[in-house]
């Protein structure tokens, strides 16, 4: 359920997980005039050329082990079929517990992990007292001197406070990387609205603390990503 305009552009962009590169789907007009003029001389057969939020986190927070790309490919597809379910969950959520629905989904390792997931989100909701809930929103951030593109999952507004969730699977604990696209989601999000956040969350069922409040990045983390 969903009532604010938080002026996103998902229903015009699609995004590639492979290539971390966003395009578009419907003509440029379809944007806001001032979108438009951030991504107008950035096009390539409707190819978005912006840096995105997984791109310039990955550059800053690299990972220290070499990482099989078939093994991230694998995890890459994995978590899409768990967020599949988990936003068509958030998309009919209407302030009750639905039924879960696991739709076309056989695989019962990710049947698993997004129920679970679904199970944290609803205490989430009822801990914060949320009334709005708006799942899988893009952003490019409205700033010519720091252009950059992302996919927030979750932002959700109790009608006073908003909260950004992310949904991670990973046994390993990342959480400085995470905290760090959640930043820049947030900045993303704020400057494209009068709304400000007032907290952000990583949501894991994998790891011990399931749901955890984002970490403070230092300066020098900021200004790395400020500057990538």
């Amino acid at each position: 359920m969903s009532v604010a305009k938080i002026n996103d552009i998902s229903n015009s962009v699609i995004y590639n997980h492979q290539k971390y590169e966003y395009s578009l789907i419907k003509p440029i007009t379809s944007l806001d005039l001032h979108i438009q003029n951030l991504v107008k001389n950035k096009l390539e057969n409707d190819n978005i050329k912006i840096k995105s939020i997984p791109e310039i986190v990955n550059d800053v927070f690299p990972f220290i082990e070499k990482v099989n790309q078939d093994v991230v490919k694998s995890l890459i597809n994995r978590n899409l079929r768990i967020k599949k379910i988990i936003f068509n969950y958030l998309e009919k959520w209407n302030g009750l517990d639905l039924k879960f629905d696991p739709m076309d989904e056989k695989d019962k390792f990710i049947i698993e992990i997004a129920k679970s997931v679904m199970h944290d989100i609803n205490k989430f909701l009822y801990k914060k007292d949320i009334k709005y809930i708006y799942p899988n929103k893009t952003f490019i951030n409205n700033d010519f001197e720091n252009v950059y593109i992302g996919t927030i999952d979750a932002i959700m507004s109790n009608g006073k406070e908003w909260f950004l969730l992310s949904f991670k699977t990973s046994k390993t604990s990342y959480n400085q990387k995470y905290s760090a696209e959640l930043f820049m989601q947030k900045e993303l999000f704020e400057s494209n609205n009068k709304f400000k956040i007032s907290e952000m969350y990583i949501l894991n069922p994998r790891n011990e603390r399931v749901i955890l409040e984002a970490d403070k990045l230092s300066n020098y983390e900021i200004f790395k990503l400020k500057n990538t």
